[in-house]
């Protein structure tokens, strides 16, 4: 089945919520997510972030803070068109989540799902090096890297490369994003999945501490992994989604 990369919107009611797709990946890895809430009601949108469903290499001539630009003119123009205005993400995604809330005014809540505000990748110490001659990698072609579900596979969608220097700025927004926590003042319902093995559980578990909020509560998922957006747990994901938007909608 091929997968739809594109931006999607879908109308709704006053009440919006962007949602953000992780990094090499696209908008099927929120879809689901977005059509579940489209249907309670919600204004939906989700934007290809710049740099991906393209090619790797363009990916590499971009900077983490062109996609959170990028974001935020999203969330700008959803505010425009509702008066309420959440925010969730995936993994990277999660990270711009975290960073549109540490930056915008008028958000909701924050949704973060396994934010990368750590990661497991020991390569990770070798990025700042790599990055200078050697533009990509081959990702794992081993599911159990991204998701716990088999038959989840077909809601995924990614580059089969991981463009090195762009992962330079991811870790980037990463340390950025962590160094501010402290400013999240939203509430947040963060989501990680037991059986994660890209983002340890204690990113989601750091920023429950953190945040400045009030308001806020993470949700471990036991038979989820990396992709729970699209794995074997979704529907609880979604479920726990809007009923949490819904109680402090009023509704």
């Amino acid at each position: 089945m091929s997968l739809d990369t594109a931006r999607f919107e879908f109308s709704g009611g006053d009440t919006g919520i962007l949602l953000l797709h992780g990094y090499t990946s696209a908008t099927p890895e929120v879809r689901p997510m977005g059509e579940y809430l489209a249907a309670r009601g919600m204004h939906v949108v989700a934007p290809l972030l710049p740099g991906h469903g393209t090619t790797p290499a363009d990916l590499n001539k971009r900077s983490w803070r062109e996609l959170a630009d990028a974001a935020a003119d999203e969330l700008y123009q959803l505010q425009g068109k509702c008066s309420r205005v959440y925010v969730g993400g995936l993994s990277m995604g999660g990270l711009l989540t975290l960073h549109l809330g540490q930056r915008c005014g008028g958000i909701a809540g924050l949704i973060p799902m396994a934010p990368a505000l750590y990661v497991k990748d020991p390569m990770r110490f070798l990025i700042p090096f790599l990055k200078h001659f050697l533009p990509s990698i081959p990702k794992s072609k081993d599911l159990s890297t991204r998701v716990e579900d088999p038959d989840s596979e077909y809601l995924l969608w990614s580059y089969d490369q991981s463009p090195v220097p762009f992962a330079g700025e991811v870790m980037s927004l990463m340390h950025h994003v962590r160094d501010r926590l402290e400013m999240i003042e939203q509430p947040v319902l963060a989501f990680h999945g037991a059986c994660d093995r890209t983002v340890p559980v204690k990113a989601s578990e750091a920023l429950i501490e953190r945040a400045s909020s009030s308001d806020k509560e993470m949700v471990l998922l036991l038979h989820s992994g990396h992709c729970l957006s699209v794995d074997g747990e979704r529907e609880a994901v979604f479920a726990k989604t809007w009923r949490w938007i819904a109680e402090r909608e009023g509704r």
